[in-house]
């Protein structure tokens, strides 16, 4: 969780975030589900909507109990960020 901290005092956290997110690190992609939550609300805070889209996406594949909600949310930053095919894979997904 530190390296998250790090991101956001840096001098432009926005543009950390989208570094971050444009290729997400092992240390990230492997966390657990909280962590990858708490970067996606990060990312949302600096307007990094892609970016919130993809660690939602991966919080839904380790959290069964809220797999929806997260999918849901991952879609709504999908769309958000123009990316409607991917928004409209994940609810189909969601929902099959």
């Amino acid at each position: 969780m530190l390296r998250l901290v790090e991101v956001t005092t840096a001098e432009s956290p926005r543009e950390s975030l989208v570094e971050l997110t444009a290729d997400i690190p092992p240390w990230l992609r492997e966390a657990n589900g909280e962590t990858l939550i708490a970067a996606a609300e990060l990312c949302r805070c600096y307007g990094v909507h892609l970016g919130a889209g993809r660690l939602f996406e991966l919080a839904a594949d380790r959290s069964a109990e809220r797999a929806y909600c997260l999918c849901a949310r991952a879609a709504v930053e999908f769309a958000t960020a123009g990316e409607s095919d991917q928004s409209h894979g994940l609810i189909d997904h969601a929902t099959s």
